[in-house]
């Protein structure tokens, strides 16, 4: 009887030492902190340099990012490939403890993605892809951790083309409110829009 009641006390502490750790975590690790960590493993993720407003993990119901004011930029350039008002990443528990950031579902919108392709004919988004056919080691790596997010979801997007590349000059294509969902089902190695 008095373990039983040993064991509960010592149970009812950690909970609320985890809980009263979890409300008052900005306060003790601070805001900057977890703003660089979640950022530099974002960066490292897809490698490229990205901008964010705000960053806000919500722990409850799901485990989530919240960036709003999103910009990424091209690789070794400050032009930005997609820009978004808001950015919802709900993330995968286990990677978390290892230190690692690892989107479960991702809802994006108003996002503004420009795609780029140079007079040598290289676009901005495929940048890591070595020219001749076969892919760089990096890039399916990149490729592999965008993939384990099972769904996506675009909402008021806009899509702009710059191509530099065509013999008759450079031409832009702007798709406005474009909508788009995701659902990557990796065991049967399909993609439903």
């Amino acid at each position: 009887m008095a373990r039983t009641r040993v064991v509960v006390a010592l149970i009812v502490i950690l909970l609320i030492g985890g809980g009263a750790f979890f409300i008052f975590s900005s306060y003790l690790t601070g805001n900057d902190y977890l703003k660089n960590f979640f950022l530099q493993q974002l960066e490292q993720s897809i490698g490229r340099k990205i901008d964010v407003h705000r960053i806000k993990l919500v722990l409850f119901p799901r485990i989530r990012l919240e960036l709003t004011q999103v910009a990424i930029h091209d690789r070794n350039s400050d032009d930005i490939l997609l820009s978004a008002k808001k950015l919802d990443l709900v993330l995968r528990l286990l990677p978390l403890f290892r230190k690692q950031v690892v989107g479960k579902r991702l809802l994006i919108e108003e996002p503004t993605l420009t795609l780029r392709r140079d007079r040598s004919g290289h676009w901005n988004l495929l940048d890591q892809v070595v020219q001749g056919g076969s892919a760089d080691h990096d890039a399916m790596q990149t490729i592999s951790r965008i993939f384990r997010i099972r769904e996506a979801t675009l909402v008021n997007g806009k899509l702009i083309i710059i191509d530099d590349a065509r013999p008759d000059g450079t031409r832009l294509m702007t798709w406005e409110s474009v909508e788009a969902a995701l659902v990557i089902r990796a065991e049967r190695g399909q993609a439903e829009c």
